[in-house]
């Protein structure tokens, strides 16, 4: 699958072929369509079989072990392990692999056998096009894509020349760098960053935001390194997530909701659903609905002007209800003081298309937006994004509104 905003970024996941529902949780790879893309996808399906075969399945109930990776910090951060959701049986499969009497795993089936003569593919995107596939690579737990950085000390290092002229280019106008995984994107953002200060570019003028948490601390300890006088200052906390930028700006502008917890929405939209979709067998789930008000807000739908947007989605009847579900939603978010991480994106958005005094205020703080792992953002948050690095006045994005 392709990410949102671009062509260029590729996502796998290992998922149930009867039902296509994914098998863990946070296990899915990407790369991009960069030259060497075929030799990086190629090292994600050998480690996602890699898993599959090491997962097996449930001894007890024969459904396939769900996959998932330890998120939180501590000793075993980013080891995958499996279990069944129904019977545990967890083990960590960078562990040797049990036996498979106990996990039976099929092999998959092998393909037609190629006529002779022909020549053995070198890799596996060729294979799943009808050559016969390799055996699995070892099980490597660690992004295949992203080679982990490794921290240097050695204020020596030399960017190579394609490396020094995107640190080098100028900032009168938009820059896109098309690069591929462990080309070092990183390390030329952070000394872009050091060049732009060098030139007397304010960091307080910077906004640098990328998808992930764990990117934003990444950029960040880059950054830091080579500036140490950002850290601590109103610039560092604008190195961050896109989410977490729009959330700084709201509370900034007098907003006091918090986040919302994951059962506080789930619990709020089940007992709206209840109300609003009757009979029941007619009743979407709640995150369904929640799906869907989501992506009305990135399409800049406010609970004023989604009705026909839902109805052209899903025809009248649930086109109605799940509008009439949404302005209910807004009304208790709104009385519980919470918002979700789509509320921070939606709101500075409406903001910018119809507060031009707060688009100003906007384009005069954020003078310079540099976005890290930009084929992954949304192209709601790009069209913040770009809005806010225009200069006062300028609204090409949102001039039609």
């Amino acid at each position: 699958m392709s990410a949102d905003s671009g062509q260029d970024s590729i996502r796998a996941w290992l998922v149930l072929a009867e039902t296509g529902t994914p098998l863990g949780s946070k296990v899915n790879k990407y790369t991009t369509r960069m030259p060497g893309w075929e030799k990086r996808l190629t090292k994600i399906l050998r480690t996602l079989w890699g898993w599959r075969k090491k997962a097996g399945n449930c001894p007890t109930c024969g459904v396939p072990n769900m996959i998932y990776k330890v998120r939180k910090d501590g000793d075993n951060k980013g080891r995958v392990f499996a279990k069944c959701s129904a019977h545990d049986g967890f083990r960590w499969l960078d562990e040797p692999a049990p036996d498979t009497k106990t996990y039976p795993v099929e092999e998959p089936p092998k393909p037609f056998e190629p006529e002779p003569g022909t020549v053995e593919p070198e890799n596996l995107i060729d294979a799943l096009l009808g050559a016969d596939a390799a055996a699995p690579g070892e099980l490597d737990h660690t992004e295949p894509d992203e080679p982990t950085p490794v921290r240097t000390s050695q204020p020596e290092r030399i960017p190579n020349p394609e490396q020094q002229e995107a640190i080098d280019v100028s900032v009168e106008g938009a820059v896109r760098v098309l690069a591929p995984p462990g080309s070092g994107k990183t390390y030329v953002i952070a000394h872009r960053y050091t060049k732009m200060l060098a030139d007397g570019i304010d960091p307080a003028d910077i906004l640098a935001v990328t998808f992930s948490k764990v990117m934003a601390n990444e950029l960040l300890e880059r950054i830091v390194e080579l500036n140490p006088a950002v850290l601590g200052t109103d610039a560092e906390k604008q190195i961050c997530t896109i989410h977490a930028a729009c959330y700084r700006i709201l509370r900034a502008e007098g907003d006091r909701r918090n986040v919302a917890k994951f059962w506080q929405v789930k619990a709020l939209l089940q007992e709206i659903a209840e109300k609003v979709w009757v009979p029941a067998e007619e009743r979407p789930g709640w995150d369904e609905i929640m799906g869907w008000m989501d992506t009305a807000k990135a399409n800049a739908k406010s609970s004023e002007d989604d009705l026909e947007f839902f109805k052209v989605a899903l025809g009248a009847f649930h086109g109605a209800n799940l509008h009439t579900a949404r302005v209910m939603y807004d009304k208790e978010m709104e009385k519980k003081r919470l918002l979700t991480f789509s509320d921070m994106l939606f709101e500075i958005e409406q903001k910018l298309i119809s507060d031009a005094a707060f688009r100003d205020k906007m384009q005069v703080k954020y003078k310079h937006c540099i976005i890290d792992e930009a084929q992954d953002l949304s192209e709601q948050a790009m069209r913040i994004l770009i809005t806010f690095s225009f200069e006062p006045g300028n609204n090409p994005v949102y001039g039609g509104y």
